[in-house]
């Protein structure tokens, strides 16, 4: 790569927004993802961390969730959480109660397990 391609790249593709997220008491690390209109939580985070203190609740076929390449996500069910952000990241203490989908795992979410979207 030609440093003109790489600041090309640089202009065009930026850093991933992965941040410090809590959920819960345990930390981890969360995709601030703006584009997404719902927000997720990997299974095998859920059942090593949140399972045994909030509980999975169905959606039946109340809704389906499309990835940005046109697939379906399969999720299991959703669950309430509190989740807080440090000061650092968003400016201001928060903590507030969240739903979140419990999705299936995939090789993202196996390293970064939570996604924020804007709902």
């Amino acid at each position: 790569m030609s440093f003109a391609d790489f600041e090309l790249m640089n202009g065009l593709v930026g850093d991933r927004n992965e941040v410090p997220v809590t959920l819960g008491t345990v930390q981890t690390t969360g995709l601030l993802d703006t584009g997404s209109m719902i927000s997720s939580v990997s299974e095998s985070f859920y059942n090593e961390y949140l399972s045994r203190n909030h509980t999975l609740l169905p959606l039946s076929d109340l809704i389906s969730v499309t990835g940005a390449g046109g697939q379906n996500v399969s999720f299991l069910g959703y669950v309430e959480v509190p989740i807080s952000f440090p000061y650092h990241t968003c400016g201001v203490e928060l903590k507030q109660d969240v739903l979140l989908l419990v999705v299936k795992d995939t090789n993202y979410n196996q390293k970064v397990p939570v996604v924020v979207g804007t709902n």
